[in-house]
């Protein structure tokens, strides 16, 4: 993965034995002499004072956190193709770094600035899209559900979708009462009769 990405990992030629491979990326102290650990457990300070080339760092720190950012729904239609669906009710999209400890190493390499003047900030649908196309090679469509309209080809709001997917089943109490209170279905006791909302309530 790294070196499909422009890493150059002639360091890493060199390195004989699993924990020397996981010190690499994570340091002595936490590394495995069993297991290749996740690049999710990577360490971004480890990472840059090993790292000099700026493009290895940010490939490094790209998969480091894809490993973090998997949709919440993929469904697959067949072994190449896939859609992901990340669902946001009250939270906003993430990005990556989101530790104070990390932006300000990446600031300090000069690869982080807001306004997107630098290649970090990234948010969390791009690492997701690197994740699932660059990384695993998937051809996938994206959709970002969320309770704002947006002019962005992937996003829907949840009332759309609902919209979209009528006739509902019918839905746990719960769920319903969640999107009701989002703005995204009529009460309750709009759609029952006093009797089926007391056995609902019940």
């Amino acid at each position: 993965m790294l070196v499909n990405h422009g890493f150059d990992a002639t360091s890493l030629s060199s390195i004989k034995g699993v924990k020397k491979f996981n010190a690499f990326f994570i340091g002595h102290t936490r590394s495995s002499a069993e297991y290749v650990q996740s690049p999710a457990n990577w360490q971004l300070r480890w990472l840059s004072d090993s790292l000099a080339r700026e493009s290895d760092l940010i490939v490094a720190c790209k998969i480091k956190w894809a490993f973090r950012v998997k949709p919440d729904i993929v469904i697959h239609a067949d072994d190449q193709h896939s859609l992901c669906i990340e669902l946001k009710l009250d939270s906003l999209e993430g990005y990556y770094p989101a530790a104070s400890a990390e932006k300000q190493i990446l600031v300090e390499r000069g690869l982080f600035a807001a306004g997107h003047t630098k290649p970090f900030p990234i948010y969390q649908r791009d690492l997701q899209k690197f994740l699932m196309r660059d990384l695993l090679g998937l051809d996938c469509s994206f959709r970002f559900i969320t309770r704002s309209n947006s002019s962005d080809s992937d996003c829907l709001t949840w009332s759309n979708l609902l919209e979209a997917l009528k006739p509902l089943p019918d839905l746990p109490l719960y769920m319903h009462t969640a999107l009701e209170m989002a703005g995204h279905l009529p009460p309750i006791a709009e759609l029952t009769s006093p009797e089926e909302g007391d056995a609902l309530e019940e």
